[in-house]
């Protein structure tokens, strides 16, 4: 475990009056007096990428980094330290898969300093795992009467390999358990989700299953299922309902990359009166 000091540099931005009671009023003036310290985020998650995703447009940018922020309620006239210890009690990441930053200087009249924290894909768990970096906000230089937000003095940062599922846009869906197996087969494109890496968006999940459980043709084309699908880094796949009716539970699927086939089981509560349960099978087109 890393139990270096890091030794850092910063402020909080933000500036705030607290007011206990007339007699104990605390200004926290930008400029001077009571500084109010502690980290900006209590947690922070960090994927790690091979080479090969690291090169996919998707990842345009990201660098398996991810950035802390520490700060004060004032700003000074000159460059400010602080020091944050990794806690070795509580942190299970080892020294191979990830590195601190162990210096930082901010210029004078600043309110925030980062931390930045690098991870490394091949000494992580290969199932996926999260090892974590816990740290704690031991100092920050300034006025005597430097006060630590006690909720905000230690932070977690969770390391673990990251992925990009690479299925196919287009599916042809089959009902293959529940009360429709006789839906005709439907088609299924799949709309990656703005800003994420592994969770797409499909207009219909289920194709004419209503029309078909309830054996009316004239429903044909009521209640689809609109519903988010994340396939994750150990292939398992969750669906979520986006329809007020598409109440679901127990979502739960696998997905095969050799092959691109999806299936998805999940127990609706939303359309009937009674709960179901269903499973999709969905092929690359």
């Amino acid at each position: 475990m890393k139990n270096n000091i890091y030794k850092l540099i910063g402020v909080f931005a933000f500036a705030v009056v607290f007011t206990s009671c007339s007699e104990d009023k605390v200004v926290y003036n930008v400029d001077g007096g009571q500084s109010l310290a502690g980290f900006n985020e209590k947690t922070l998650d960090l994927q790690v990428f091979n080479d090969t995703d690291l090169a996919d447009p998707l990842l345009e940018g990201y660098d398996n980094t991810v950035i802390l922020t520490i700060g004060s309620t004032i700003r000074t006239n000159y460059d400010r330290t602080y020091v944050v210890t990794v806690n070795d009690e509580f942190t299970t990441a080892d020294d191979s898969q990830y590195d601190m930053e162990s210096t930082f200087t901010i210029p004078a009249g600043q309110f925030t300093g980062t931390i930045k924290f690098t991870g490394y894909y091949n000494p992580l768990p290969s199932d996926w795992a999260t090892r974590s970096v816990v740290v704690d906000l031991e100092s920050v230089q300034g006025p005597e009467s430097q006060v630590f937000n006690p909720e905000r003095i230690q932070a977690i940062i969770g390391v673990h390999r990251g992925c990009i599922q690479r299925p196919a846009e287009n599916y042809t869906g089959y009902i293959s358990a529940g009360p429709a197996t006789s839906t005709p087969p439907f088609d299924v494109k799949l709309v990656r989700v703005p800003a994420t890496f592994n969770t797409w968006k499909v207009d219909n999940l289920w194709g004419d299953l209503f029309a078909t459980a309830i054996s009316d043709p004239a429903s044909t084309g009521q209640y689809p299922y609109p519903a988010q699908i994340k396939i994750n880094c150990d292939n398992t796949v969750n669906v979520f309902g986006t329809a007020d009716y598409g109440t679901s539970q127990g979502n739960t699927g696998t997905y095969n990359p050799s092959s691109k086939q999806i299936r998805a089981s999940f127990v609706n509560s939303g359309l009937f009166t009674t709960s179901f349960s269903t499973t999709v099978d969905l092929y690359p087109n």
